[in-house]
């Protein structure tokens, strides 16, 4: 029986789904279910996502929405509506998993709270030259180097500095791609604010909300690691309008367009 859901969020970049989805046939903490948060991708998603389920033993929920933009939060919001257990771990569709990387999720849980792993960023040359055979021998092990180890363990020094210092208490900040969240906290907060559509900012508020609850933080950057497929920019990154209302001056601890006002997703098969 699985003890943990995994949201994955994904959106129309197939190849880089399949070699997440890869990641995680590799875990060694098997009691898990995934949850494929489908911000409106067309039939080749789909059929990625028919093809694993038919040749892995491991459970897959597609859940869909219509494509109207990037509206990511409602899709988070509606994806939550069939998970079942406490913890969730987000994840993004070009994030390779490390082998470890729900089994440190699972033993690192934080009851009412949320912990923020880590990730190393694949250079283009490496994500383009990584095939399915590559991350069948793991690869991509091969990129935590000494080097960026010792940015791991400095990044989650500096996230616990930060959380003794009451200035810099809303550390760490939690990234779409790795988190996990006690799903009391997340229905407690109301879930993703869905007034936030196009690219950023809807994570940020996420954990903004929850630091106002005195929900708790931990840091894990240096054990639960992620592989960040290289991509470019996302073009409305500048653009974005979402930063004037993450900045407005009264945010609520519930948001009033979240998880209680999100429909159910379409469960495609």
């Amino acid at each position: 029986m699985y003890k943990i859901d995994v949201i994955i969020s994904a959106y129309n970049w197939e190849d880089a789904l399949r070699k997440t989805l890869l990641g995680f046939t590799q875990q060694t903490y098997p009691y898990f279910r995934i949850l494929i948060a489908d911000d409106g991708s067309d039939s080749d998603t789909r059929e990625v996502i028919k093809a694993f389920k038919k040749k892995y033993m491991i459970e897959i929920i597609h859940c869909w929405q219509r494509d109207r933009g990037f509206r990511k939060a409602r899709m988070i919001n509606k994806t939550m509506k069939l998970s079942k257990t406490r913890q969730v771990i987000f994840t993004d569709q070009d994030t390779i998993p490390h082998p470890d990387f729900v089994k440190e999720h699972y033993k690192r849980f934080v009851p009412n709270g949320i912990l923020v792993g880590g990730y190393i960023r694949l250079s283009k040359e490496y994500t383009q030259n990584l095939d399915f055979k590559k991350i069948k021998n793991k690869d991509y092990l091969s990129q935590v180097t000494w080097k960026r180890k010792k940015v791991l363990l400095w990044k989650h020094v500096k996230s616990l500095f930060y959380q003794l210092n009451p200035l810099h208490s809303r550390r760490p900040s939690i990234m779409g791609l790795n988190f996990s969240i006690d799903r009391q906290a997340f229905l407690k907060v109301n879930g993703y604010d869905m007034n936030y559509e196009g690219w950023g900012q809807e994570d940020s508020d996420l954990a903004n909300r929850i630091w106002k609850a005195r929900f708790p933080f931990k840091s894990c950057w240096n054990l639960c690691l992620a592989f960040h497929q290289w991509h470019p920019e996302n073009p409305t990154k500048k653009e974005s309008k979402n930063r004037e209302y993450y900045k407005r001056p009264e945010v609520p601890i519930q948001c009033k367009n979240g998880y209680l006002q999100a429909g159910y997703p379409t469960v495609l098969s």
